[in-house]
């Protein structure tokens, strides 16, 4: 299910990362109107989250 969010809205939420592999994804339209599809990982040097775009 895909939630629409306006301009300038934020989003919290709480994942389970299982391992250092990727499991989950986010993806949006941008300004342009072209879909960007980002994998969210988190980072083995300091544990922060990360987005990389595939």
């Amino acid at each position: 299910m895909s939630t629409p969010l306006k301009a300038g809205q934020s989003v919290n939420m709480q994942m389970q990362f299982m391992g250092d592999l990727p499991e989950y994804a986010v993806s949006f339209t941008d300004a342009l109107g072209e879909r960007v599809k980002m994998l969210v990982t988190i980072s083995g040097m300091d544990g922060s989250i990360c987005l990389s775009q595939y």
